[in-house]
């Protein structure tokens, strides 16, 4: 299990919740990406879906999917997506990120469950 150095991760949480790192969504859709990089050959992903795709679960309106780590960042116009890396955040971690995704998300899109 990976355990991000607390100043790094306190600065990550920060960077969410003060909406200076936001997932990438565009056009009145709440589905994008959020990635961070960790080295230069790390990065930490967690993808959230909304009612127009069909990867969310009925009764949501939108869903945070988990934490995963990849060697390099997503690139919309590759055709392949990047291979995961069998890693996982330590579980105190991933739940405060996951939670300070879901509470911006909540602010900006409104409720997750219908």
């Amino acid at each position: 299990m990976l355990r991000i150095k607390e100043d790094y991760f306190r600065n990550i949480i920060k960077s969410i919740k003060d909406r200076t790192l936001n997932f990438d969504a565009e056009g009145g859709c709440a589905c994008g990406r959020l990635e961070i990089k960790l080295s230069d050959h790390l990065y930490l992903s967690v993808y959230r879906s909304c009612r127009k795709s069909n990867s969310t679960p009925d009764d949501k309106l939108w869903n945070i999917e988990s934490v995963e780590f990849y060697k390099k960042p997503f690139d919309e116009f590759e055709e392949d997506y990047p291979t995961s890396v069998k890693m996982k955040l330590c579980k105190e971690q991933e739940y405060i990120l996951i939670d300070a995704l879901r509470a911006v998300t909540e602010e900006d899109w409104g409720e997750e469950n219908r």
